[in-house]
């Protein structure tokens, strides 16, 4: 726990000296206090959580599964960083996100958490420092940073995308998933989705635990892209099918290949001219089960 906290605080100091020259040293204070609160936060959650909710370990190590701190950790670094440095790279959030996701798809491949617990832990660790966000807004008289004027035009994009997955089969607990879509338009309305994404779902039948199915899909296919009265926000639909290779967990045998369709719900919201953040609600159906997913992403534009 230390180690984690120290970890961090070294973060907030390399991100307030990465800030840019010309902000003020009432802008860093502000930063600066910001990780802090959000530090805080996210400890009294977690920790809460632990001390009232005893979850058995899938490995059965101990009864303070949920929720995964290592992710919530993770996702605190990660917010901290997007929502401080979006506007001096686009790639970094990018890269930020994709090391949180990695850290909560580690947490369920090991077998220490259920999915369950990466998703809570990756909620805690976005809503406490965008808590702290606010607070600290408030507290230094800093107006909202968003810029209200900016379309949300139709261009090629990158993503970097975490998903919460509820499975229809009973089988199949909660499983955390992240991938990169990538989106081409065609035409100022619509255009080709595709992207790529790893998933680890724990399977539990009749209360005995097997082992997390790691599932690999790939997806393409058409999708638009409408504009909402509220410029920075747009609407997105789309349509991908695609194909899935499930690796079967210990003693619980699923198919190796599936046909996989997707369909898409989804909020786009600009947040700079090379950077957006993406809210999807994703419904997907394969061979063998289907699921529902509900994915935040990290958008490069270009």
């Amino acid at each position: 726990m230390r180690n984690i906290l120290f970890v961090l605080l070294l973060l907030c100091g390399i991100t307030a000296g990465a800030v840019l020259p010309a902000d003020s040293l009432r802008n860093r204070w502000q930063l600066i206090t910001n990780t802090v609160g959000a530090c805080a936060v996210n400890t009294a959650f977690v920790e809460s959580f632990k001390e009232y909710v005893h979850e058995m370990r899938p490995n059965g190590e101990d009864n303070h599964s949920f929720p995964s701190r290592h992710t919530a950790w993770a996702f605190t670094v990660s917010t901290v960083v997007a929502s401080n440095l979006y506007k001096v790279s686009q790639w970094i959030p990018f890269v930020a996100q994709a090391g949180a996701s990695g850290m909560g798809l580690q947490r369920v491949g090991c077998r220490a958490h259920w999915g369950s617990d990466v998703v809570m832990g990756a909620s805690i660790g976005i809503i406490s420092t965008e808590v702290s966000n606010i607070v600290c807004r408030r507290i230094f008289g800093e107006p909202n940073p968003y810029n209200s004027q900016l379309d949300n035009l139709f261009r090629p994009s990158l993503s970097m995308v975490s998903r919460a997955v509820y499975h229809f089969d009973s089988d199949i607990c909660t499983g955390f998933a992240t991938g990169i879509d990538f989106r081409m338009p065609l035409h100022d309305v619509w255009g080709l989705a595709a992207g790529v994404d790893a998933e680890a779902s724990p399977v539990k039948k009749e209360d005995c635990y097997f082992a997390p199915l790691w599932t690999f899909t790939a997806l393409v296919g058409p999708m638009v892209h409408l504009s909402t009265p509220l410029r920075p926000v747009a609407f997105e639909l789309a349509l991908q099918c695609g194909a899935s290779r499930l690796c079967n967990a210990d003693g619980w045998r699923t198919r190796s290949w599936a046909f996989t369709g997707d369909l898409s719900v989804a909020l786009s919201w600009q947040l700079t001219p090379q950077f957006a953040t993406r809210f999807t609600a994703d419904l997907r159906q394969g061979a063998s089960h289907t699921s529902l997913s509900i994915s935040l992403a990290s958008v490069v534009v270009f």
